[in-house]
């Protein structure tokens, strides 16, 4: 017969920054979260543990799409589609790889 054993209790706390100060700014966010964490250890009982975590996703300074770059596996799997590309040159737009392809030119010399 199954049995569930339940473990590593955990409490998630998902603060509302979003009027607290212009978006984007990571180093505001940070600072009001590490003020919310010693907030909680001062005024909770039991906390044995609180940290900031957050989730961080690549996208393309020049159009915001998510950053996808060519591997090599996509090299060697689908040589046909990926002729003329370069192994880590940015798929998202042409601005980014010609930004791409102009560091490998300065990093050549």
């Amino acid at each position: 017969m199954k049995r569930e054993i339940r473990s590593n209790y955990r409490l998630i706390l998902t603060p509302d920054l979003r009027d607290a100060f212009p978006r984007g700014d990571h180093e505001a966010a940070l600072l009001q979260l590490s003020d919310m964490c010693a907030a909680i250890r001062r005024h909770v009982d039991n906390v044995a543990q609180v940290k900031v975590e957050f989730d961080t996703r690549s996208v393309c300074s020049f159009c915001g799409y998510d950053w996808e770059e060519v591997t090599a596996a996509d090299l060697s799997s689908h040589p046909d589609d990926y002729e003329g590309h370069v192994l880590g040159e940015p798929m998202c737009c042409d601005q980014a790889a010609t930004e791409f392809r102009a560091s490998l030119k300065e990093t050549a010399r």
